[in-house]
C-alpha cells in the first residue's frame, strides 16, 4: 500500500509536494515546447491544430459581432443557407474570457488566437495538479510524481492537450480528473456535504460543456450507488446531495444556455432538457430513498438495498424511455445515415482501436499497451485491498475501465479516458516493483537503476507501439498544412484586387471549411459537422458526379463562385470517389477535363503545387 510517510516534517510535507508539481509542469512545458517548435502546425503563423479549433474561434468572433447568445446559427457555413451547430457556449466563454484579458495589449483577434493556442496546455497544467491531488490519499509523494510522469507520456492524452487545440476535450479531461478526486473523498468518512455539492456543480458544468460527459458522470454515480448498496446509512445522503445539486445546476445552466423560449427544445447531440430530465429522475429516486430511510422497507441489508436500487433505476429508465425513447440510441440518433458513412467513418478519432478485419495491433499497443499487465493487477487490487476506501477507489477505476475500454476499442476518441484510468493501477504496479527490488537501490548506482526502471516502464509501450505502427502502416494519417497550405491560399483569396473584393461562395474539401471561414470573409459549403448534412451531401454529389450534369445544377442552386481542390491531399481525392468506381467530376477536373461552364484560374507559383481553383461561369460571375 502506497501511503504517505508519517515521519516527514511539516516543512518537508509542504516543500516536497510543491517540488513534485513544479517538476511535472517543467516536463509538461518541455513536451509542449517540442510540439510548438517541431510540430507540423504553424502556430506562430496563426495555425490551429484541427478544424474544430478553427470553428470554435469562428463562433467566438461571430458571437462578439452579433451578441446573439441564444442562437447556434452560423450563416457562412452551408452557403447560402447557413447551419446550426451542436456546441454549447462554455468553450466560447472560456475563449472570450482569456482573449479579453490579452486584448488589453493586442488586438482581440490576435489575443483570441494565442489564447486558443494556450488553452489546452493550461488545462493540462490544471490536470496534472488535479491528478496529484486525486491520488494523494492513495499514493505517497514519490508515486504521485510517477503518476504525473506517466500521465504526461500517454499519447492520446498528449494529443488532447496539444497547444493549438481550443476545444472541449482538454476541459472535459480536467473536469473528469477532478470529479474522480472528489468522488474518492466523498467515499471517505465522515460525510462532508460540501464535497458532494462541489461534485454536483462540477458534473453540471461538464454536462453543459458536452453531453458525452454523462458517461464520466455514470462512473461516479455508479460507485456511490454501490457504496449505498453495501453500506447504507449516510451513503444515501451523499447520493442525494450530489444528484440534487447536479439537477439544480443543470436546470440553471439550461436557462443560461437556451433561455426560456428554447428551454423545451428537444436535442440529443446538444445539452437540452432531455438530459436534464434523466438527471432529475435519478434525483427523485434518491429523494424517495432519503424519505424512506427510517422505514423497514427502505432496505436494511445489502440484498434489500440492491433490489430497491435495481427496481428504482428500472423505473427511472422506463420513464425516460416513454418520454424520450431516442435518448437510448445515442446523441447521433437523428444524423442522416449517409453522413455516418461518408463523414463519420472517415474521421480519425472515430476509427476503431484495432482496424476492422485485420490483425494489426500497433494502435492498441501505442495507446493502451500498459493495460496488458495492468488489467490483471487491477482485478487483484480490488480483490486483495484491505483498506475499504482504497478498495472503493480501485472499484471506481474498475468501473471506469469497464465503461471506457469497450468505447475505446470502438472509437479512438475515448482512448484518453481509458489511458487515464489504467495509468493509476499501472503506477501502483510500478511502485510495487520499486519496493520489491528496493535492495538493489541501496547500491551507489541506485538512482540510475531506479530512473532507468521508471523510464522503461513509462515508455516501452510508446516505442513498441510506434514501431508496430510503422511496420503495419496502420497509423491514421490526415491532411496536414504541408499537403494543402491554407494560409497562403487564404491570403490569395483575400486579395482586395481579386477575389477579396466581394464575398465568394467556395466549394472546398470538408476539412478546409472551418479554416477558410476563419481566415477569409467568404462562405463555404462543407464543414465537418453532422448537422451540416445538406452542405456535405450536396458537395459530395457535385464532385463525385460522373456526368457533370448534377454538378452544374447543384453549383447553380448553391450559387457557388469558386471550386477549390487540393489533389496533393492524402484524403481529399478518395472522399470524392464516384460510385461503382467511375471517373468522378473531381477526377475529371484533376486530369484537366474542364467543362465550358468552368474556368480554371491561374494561381501564384506558391500555390500551383497544391491547389487548383475553378471559377463557375454563371450570369453573376460574367457581370462581375
Amino acid at each position: 500500500m502506497l501511503l504517505s510517510n508519517p515521519q516527514v516534517t511539516s516543512e518537508e510535507s509542504i516543500r516536497e509536494p510543491q517540488s513534485v508539481v513544479f517538476f511535472l509542469i517543467f516536463l509538461l512545458l518541455v513536451i509542449q515546447l517540442l510540439w510548438f517548435v517541431k510540430g507540423p502546425i504553424p502556430l506562430m503563423e496563426g495555425g490551429i491544430v484541427d478544424s474544430d479549433g478553427y470553428m470554435h474561434l469562428n463562433r467566438v468572433l461571430y458571437l462578439m459581432e452579433t451578441g446573439d447568445w441564444y442562437s447556434s446559427f452560423y450563416p457562412r457555413s452551408n452557403a447560402p443557407y447557413g447551419d446550426y451547430q451542436h456546441w454549447t457556449r462554455v468553450i466560447d466563454v472560456l475563449l472570450i474570457g482569456g482573449a479579453s484579458l490579452a486584448a488589453l495589449f493586442v488586438p482581440f483577434a490576435t489575443a483570441l488566437h494565442w489564447w486558443g493556442v494556450l488553452l489546452s496546455p493550461v488545462m493540462q497544467i490544471l490536470s496534472v495538479v488535479f491528478l496529484i491531488w486525486m491520488v494523494k490519499p492513495i499514493f505517497d509523494r514519490e508515486h504521485q510524481l510517477l503518476a504525473g510522469g506517466v500521465f504526461l507520456l500517454q499519447p492520446a492524452l498528449m494529443n488532447s492537450f496539444l497547444a493549438g487545440r481550443p476545444d472541449h476535450h482538454s476541459v472535459l479531461m480536467a473536469i473528469f480528473i477532478l470529479l474522480l478526486g472528489l468522488t474518492l473523498r466523498i467515499m471517505m468518512q465522515p460525510l462532508r456535504a460540501r464535497l458532494c455539492v462541489a461534485a454536483g456543480v462540477l458534473a453540471g458544468i461538464a454536462i453543459w460543456t458536452s453531453v458525452e460527459s454523462l458517461i464520466a458522470l455514470s462512473v461516479s454515480l455508479s460507485i456511490l450507488a454501490l457504496g449505498w448498496v453495501w453500506y447504507g446509512g449516510s451513503w444515501g445522503t451523499r447520493n442525494l446531495l450530489l444528484t440534487s445539486t447536479l439537477s439544480g445546476v443543470t436546470f440553471l445552466t439550461l436557462l443560461v444556455e437556451r433561455g426560456i423560449g428554447q428551454f423545451y427544445q428537444t436535442e440529443y447531440d446538444r445539452f437540452s432538457y432531455v438530459h436534464w430530465g434523466i438527471l432529475s429522475l435519478i434525483t427523485c429516486f434518491w429523494i424517495v430513498i432519503w424519505l424512506c430511510k427510517n422505514m423497514k422497507y427502505a432496505g436494511s441489508t445489502p440484498i434489500q438495498r440492491l433490489g430497491i436500487g435495481v427496481s428504482g433505476m428500472a423505473v427511472v429508465l422506463c420513464v425516460q424511455w416513454v418520454l424520450f425513447p431516442k435518448f437510448f440510441q445515442g446523441p447521433l440518433v437523428d444524423v442522416d445515415p449517409q453522413i455516418m458513412t461518408l463523414l463519420w467513418s472517415r474521421v480519425a478519432e472515430t476509427q476503431p482501436l484495432i482496424p476492422s478485419g485485420s490483425w494489426q495491433f500497433g494502435r492498441l499497443i501505442l495507446y493502451l499497451g500498459i493495460a496488458l499487465p495492468t488489467l490483471p493487477y487491477l482485478m487483484w487490487l480490488i480483490w486483495s485491498e484491505s483498506n475499504e476506501v482504497h478498495r472503493l477507489f480501485w472499484c471506481m477505476i474498475g468501473l471506469g475501465v469497464l465503461v471506457y475500454f469497450p468505447l475505446a476499442f470502438h472509437e479512438i476518441r475515448w482512448v484518453p479516458y481509458a489511458e487515464l484510468l489504467i495509468l493509476l493501477p499501472y503506477t501502483h504496479l510500478i511502485g510495487r516493483m520499486l519496493q520489491r527490488f528496493a535492495v538493489f537501490f541501496n547500491a551507489p548506482w541506485h538512482e540510475v537503476l531506479k530512473m532507468s526502471l521508471v523510464l522503461v516502464s513509462a515508455m516501452w509501450f510508446l516505442l513498441v507501439g510506434a514501431k508496430m505502427l510503422e511496420t503495419e502502416q496502420s497509423g491514421i494519417t490526415g491532411t496536414m498544412p504541408k499537403h494543402c497550405p491554407i494560409i497562403p491560399l487564404s491570403q490569395y483569396l483575400n486579395d482586395p484586387t481579386g477575389w477579396g473584393s466581394r464575398e465568394q461562395t467556395i466549394l472546398a474539401f470538408v476539412d478546409f471549411g472551418p479554416e477558410l471561414l476563419y481566415r477569409t470573409s467568404h462562405r463555404v459549403i462543407m464543414t465537418p459537422y453532422h448537422r451540416n448534412t445538406d452542405g456535405i451531401l450536396d458537395a459530395y454529389r457535385i464532385l463525385s458526379d460522373p456526368t457533370g450534369h448534377t454538378a452544374k445544377i447543384l453549383l447553380n442552386k448553391r450559387k457557388v463562385d469558386l471550386i477549390v481542390t487540393c489533389p496533393s491531399s492524402p484524403t481529399e481525392p478518395s472522399f470524392f470517389q464516384a460510385p461503382n468506381g467511375a471517373e468522378s467530376f473531381y477526377d475529371r477536373l484533376d486530369h484537366g477535363h474542364v467543362p465550358q461552364w468552368l474556368h480554371e484560374v491561374t494561381l501564384p507559383s506558391a500555390l500551383t503545387g497544391s491547389f487548383k481553383v475553378f471559377q463557375v461561369r454563371s450570369e453573376q460571375n460574367e457581370t462581375a
